[in-house]
């Protein structure tokens, strides 16, 4: 690596005419995946007047709806798959990127390699990753207030950038089956209470299983739907609930489904019941558009703090809860009170329409004015160089 970048050592020209942005996505989540899930409303509204964006991708094509929707909401969709980091960074560089985004960070299958090259001349870590590089070629970190209190902003090695609301981005329009589907199409009680989680099963710590126990014990006949993953996981969660109390039939598993046939079903539950120490991303949001309250703990860190920055952007603080004892009363509360949970939804429902988290055209025009501040502070400091 550090022999690569002493024979690369990438050279950047500054236009001083008014031009177009480029900025460039990287991800290989450019497919039927929560970064694609995310991001889309986010590319389709982008403004082309000001901006050029193009995906590098080095994931595969999956052939589905998603790379074409992608493709079609970019300016070029760049396919870096079969190139080595190095080949990668160049063609970004070749490309004449002003802003190259991270959208992976720390987590599996990431290219971080090609940053360290520094292909282009700003750098930023995006909605992937919930916490910080610790790379000092990554230059910025878009987050909000919740998720990185000013009092925190010690801990990260980059500079933060702080969008107005939640920094996730939400689609407004997402592409949803036609499928009507039943609670008996996925073996739920037509009339029970119906808890969900549809977070990975590695979220679930012993506490929060606790939690949902102690949850199902107070509130008679509900049941908890959960994301299966394989049938180990399914196995040891019966036999965990069996040891507490709760008999395995009152937790029921749903595999995975394509993206708009799961936001066609996610909608069947109740409450929803976050994870923590790591917060629902992707889930928590799908429930909300479905009209699914989420409840949740407020954390310490940034992946415990995700859901309570969504539940605020949607005007829904009041289902954030100090710690796990009252996380569990409120889910009671609201299960054996059908006057308060209708309420709530019928809240939930007026500020999907109203509140900030799912205008995406209001958000990325937040995005896109951080993007021109730093691009303009990248420009003039160069400048100042010269």
């Amino acid at each position: 690596m550090a022999k690569a970048k002493q024979e690369l050592r990438f050279k950047f020209s500054q236009e001083p005419s008014p031009r177009q942005i480029k900025i460039g996505y990287l991800s290989n989540g450019f497919r039927d995946f929560p970064t694609s899930h995310n991001l889309i409303g986010v590319l389709e509204n982008h403004d082309r007047r000001q901006f050029h964006v193009t995906a590098f991708s080095f994931g595969a094509s999956d052939e589905t709806n998603w790379r074409q929707r992608i493709s079609q909401a970019v300016d070029h969709l760049s396919d870096l798959s079969s190139l080595s980091f190095v080949e990668a960074a160049k063609k970004i560089h070749e490309e004449k990127i002003d802003i190259l985004i991270d959208l992976k960070g720390h987590t599996e299958a990431n290219k971080l390699e090609i940053f360290a090259l520094r292909p282009a001349p700003v750098q930023i870590s995006y909605l992937g990753f919930p916490g910080t590089t610790g790379a000092p070629f990554i230059d910025y970190l878009i987050a909000d207030q919740i998720v990185i209190p000013p009092s925190q902003k010690k801990f990260y090695s980059e500079r933060i950038i702080y969008l107005p609301f939640s920094y996730r981005p939400a689609d407004a329009h997402p592409h949803v089956s036609s499928a009507k589907y039943s609670r008996r199409d996925f073996g739920l009680p037509a009339t029970a209470i119906v808890f969900s989680s549809f977070n990975m099963p590695y979220k679930i710590e012993e506490e929060v299983f606790l939690a949902w126990m102690k949850i199902l014990k107070a509130v008679p006949k509900s049941v908890l739907w959960l994301f299966s993953t394989n049938s180990d996981t399914n196995t040891n969660l019966h036999a965990q609930a069996k040891d507490l109390g709760i008999l395995p039939d009152r937790i029921i598993f749903a595999t995975r489904l394509p993206k708009e046939f799961h936001l066609a079903r996610v909608g069947l539950g109740d409450i929803a019941l976050d994870t923590t120490p790591v917060n629902g991303h992707t889930t928590t949001v799908d429930c909300l558009w479905a009209g699914v309250p989420v409840i949740t703990t407020e954390g310490s860190h940034f992946a415990s703090r995700v859901s309570q920055s969504v539940l605020t952007a949607v005007g829904l603080s009041e289902l954030v809860t100090p710690n796990l004892k009252d996380y569990a009363k409120l889910a009671t509360d609201l299960a054996t009170h059908p006057q308060k949970l209708r309420r709530l939804k019928i809240k939930l429902q007026k500020n999907i329409k109203t509140k900030p988290l799912f205008d995406t055209r209001t958000y990325t025009r937040d995005l896109e004015k951080a993007y021109s501040t730093i691009w303009s502070i990248n420009v003039n400091q160069s400048r100042l160089l010269q």
